[in-house]
């Protein structure tokens, strides 16, 4: 497990936006197949070259490249320097100017430091257990002097605390307690529950919660009932399929009043999510406690009915 220590400021140097990520992502724009399979190669290749640079988002943070997860930086180059955009609009949106973001599954933490960047009286709680990954992310805390707002856990967010397996893929994004098919390794990770955490580390309470842990969902939720009826905060998570989210939605009826909407994006309305609708492969779903309605935009707002 590692915290950031909030009293050393940041003062490291890094290579910006490297003319060797230009061309990765300008060569994976052309090819018709294997561009993850290339970009990871080129990761491995130039692994001492790349672990020296950072990636400038969208919004202009800075974002310390994982060579490990360079398939993630090339695609975000291409998708205009912006990884699932709309996970991140859906996030800022009801994202209070001072709150708090826990990025659970924070992988090379675009959600999270984009957001503290775009909002300077923001604080961000970043869970990441997979050691390359985390040390990207304590790169990116510094380089953005984040030292005094933004905490890194080394842990991996579940149902009991101990040691369990990590399931690796070849995309560091797959990574998964839960899942294992086609795993090309393990890794032994310390877990947690989200209630032992916050209160073993004194963590401030969640504001919005971005979850994307690769189908064990269900269990970060489970092992955090206590600061989710707590904090009740809004929460962006992934979802495969109709009874995953109505296993989702039945844990969290136990923590507060949700209503669940599509992350559909800036570009796009976001719609309510009826029990009839299908979820075929994965879906972004945005969930809303009734006592945060009054913080949300006026788009936002109309979808809720006043009683």
């Amino acid at each position: 497990m590692d915290t950031i220590d909030a009293s050393k400021p940041g003062s490291i140097e890094s290579t910006a936006d490297p003319l060797l990520l230009n061309a990765i992502a300008a060569t994976m724009r052309i090819l018709p197949r294997g561009r993850g399979v290339f970009a990871r190669w080129m990761g491995s290749t130039f692994s001492s070259y790349l672990s020296s640079c950072h990636f400038t988002t969208r919004h202009g943070a800075k974002l310390a490249i994982a060579p490990s997860s360079l398939d993630l930086i090339a695609t975000a180059k291409i998708w205009d320097n912006a990884w699932e955009h709309w996970v991140y609009d859906s996030c800022k949106w009801v994202m209070p100017p001072d709150g708090v973001i826990y990025d659970i599954g924070a992988n090379v933490g675009y959600i999270a430091i984009e957001m503290l960047h775009e909002l300077s009286g923001c604080k961000g709680v970043l869970f990441e257990p997979q050691p390359p990954l985390a040390k990207a992310l304590r790169r990116s805390i510094e380089l953005n002097n984040f030292q005094d707002r933004a905490w890194l856990q080394e842990i991996a967010l579940s149902d009991s605390s101990g040691t369990a397996s990590l399931n690796l893929f070849r995309h560091d994004g797959h990574a998964s307690l839960s899942r294992n098919d086609a795993s090309i390794k393990q890794i032994k990770v310390s877990t947690m529950t989200l209630d032992q955490a916050v209160q073993e580390f004194d963590l401030p309470l969640p504001d919005v919660i971005k979850l994307d842990v690769e189908g064990h969902e269900i269990s970060v939720i489970a092992g955090g009932e206590k600061v989710l009826t707590q904090a009740r905060p809004s929460i962006c998570f992934e979802c495969s399929d109709n009874q995953q989210f109505r296993e989702i939605r039945n844990r969290l009826a136990r923590c507060g009043d949700y209503t669940f909407l599509l992350a559909a994006g800036s570009y796009r309305p976001i719609t309510t999510l009826a029990d009839g609708d299908s979820l075929s492969g994965k879906t972004d779903i945005l969930a809303i406690e009734s006592s945060r309605r009054d913080q949300l935009p006026p788009a936002l707002q109309a979808l809720f009915p006043r009683t």
